[in-house]
C-alpha cells in the first residue's frame, strides 16, 4: 500500500483554505490543487509499503514519541519551491517550533527502526496546495495566498496519523486514515 504519516488539519484551516482552492482553481487551472478534505502536512512519506508493517510501526512511533506533548502550530505564510515564475508547488509554512521538530525526528527514528530507508531530504514543515506538473507560468499566487486568511490560524497538534493513499487517474488521490497516534502528556 501507498502510505504516509501525518497531521491532519481542523476544520478551521480547511475551511480557509477552501476559499484558497476556489479562487486558485479559477485564476489557475492548469495546476493541481489539493482538494480541501486532503489537506494535510506530511511528516514522513513512506511509499509503497508492506500492510503488515503497520503495527510493528504504530508500536515504534509510540515509543519514540513517548514523552511529546501536544503543541499549537500556526499556519505560516505562502511560498513556492522551485523558480518564482514556474515553481514546482505551491505552499503555506506551518510553524511549530521545537515541538515540531522533535515530533518530526520521533517519525524518522520510528520508520528508521521497521528497517525502511532514511529520508535523504531535510524536513520542511509546508502544507502543499498546488503542484504544478506542467511547468505553467504562475504570478498571481501569493496576491491569491493572501486573500484567503490561511496564514496565521493555528491548531493543537494532539495526534499523528497513518494515511493510506489510493491514486486514481485524473481525480484527486483518495487518503484513508489506518490508524491515529495521540500525543499524550506524560506526567512523570
Amino acid at each position: 500500500m501507498r502510505a504516509f504519516l501525518a497531521l491532519e488539519l481542523d476544520q478551521t484551516i480547511r475551511d480557509a483554505y477552501a476559499q484558497l482552492y476556489a479562487a486558485g482553481r479559477a485564476a489557475l487551472p492548469r495546476l493541481s490543487w489539493v482538494s480541501p478534505e486532503n489537506l494535510h502536512l506530511t511528516l514522513r512519506f513512506l511509499g509503497e509499503i508492506d500492510a503488515g508493517l503497520e503495527p510493528r510501526l504504530f508500536d515504534a512511533l509510540e515509543r519514540e514519541a513517548k514523552g511529546l506533548e501536544p503543541f499549537l502550530a500556526i499556519v505560516g505564510e505562502p511560498g513556492a519551491f522551485g523558480s518564482r515564475q514556474h515553481p514546482r508547488a505551491l505552499w503555506f509554512g506551518f510553524a511549530g517550533g521545537e515541538r515540531l521538530s522533535r515530533l518530526a525526528h520521533a517519525v524518522e527514528r520510528a520508520v528508521r527502526a521497521i528497517g525502511l530507508p532514511n529520508e535523504t531530504r531535510p524536513f520542511r514543515s509546508h502544507l502543499t496546495v498546488a503542484r504544478n506538473r506542467r511547468g505553467e507560468r504562475v504570478d498571481d499566487w501569493l496576491e491569491i495566498a493572501q486573500g484567503c486568511k490561511l496564514s496565521g490560524l493555528s491548531q493543537n497538534v494532539e495526534r499523528v496519523t497513518l494515511l493510506s493513499s489510493l491514486l486514481q487517474r485524473g481525480r484527486s488521490p483518495q487518503y484513508s486514515p489506518l490508524w491515529r497516534l495521540s500525543l499524550i502528556h506524560d506526567e512523570s
